[in-house]
């Protein structure tokens, strides 16, 4: 199962053949990979949207663990766009999913991440303040989920 730290590679990329021996995700120095790497901001966005379809399909297919990791690889696509405004809406959008399937699947924290990283593009964003708070109850954070 892909934690926050996993790089997750994209299905729909060929693969090179290139990565035997290694671990998943991984450069031969033994760091994560860039998926974005070579790609333009509006082919970042591309793939990120793509990743946003796929995720929303498991979401509505109660798959949530899958619709998971398509949220968290449309993420790293967008990582070092952040402060692209077409980039931050689809950024957005993609925590705000994220913590959504992160709520469903009992990981707490990573929702808290996920929400925070949403509001802090969007601070009046009403699900990701709604999503974080229902993360902070389940946590036991009464406090912060009621400010929430």
């Amino acid at each position: 199962e892909a934690t926050d730290d996993d790089v997750l590679t994209d299905p729909s990329t060929p693969d090179t053949g290139d990565d035997a021996g290694e671990d998943s995700g991984g450069a031969k120095d033994g760091t994560h990979s860039d998926i974005s790497a070579g790609l333009s901001v509006s082919e970042c966005v591309a793939r990120a949207s793509e990743q946003k379809a796929q995720g929303n399909v498991h979401f509505k297919a109660s798959a949530s663990a899958d619709a998971c990791q398509c949220y968290q690889l449309g993420v790293q696509y967008l990582s070092k766009h952040a402060g692209d405004a077409a980039a931050k809406y689809v950024l957005c959008s993609l925590q705000n999913n994220l913590a959504a399937t992160q709520n469903q699947l009992g990981l707490w924290d990573d929702a808290v991440v996920s929400t925070s990283a949403a509001l802090a593009i969007d601070g009046g964003n009403l699900k990701a303040l709604f999503r974080r708070g229902v993360a902070y109850f389940n946590l036991g954070k009464l406090d912060a989920a009621k400010a929430d």
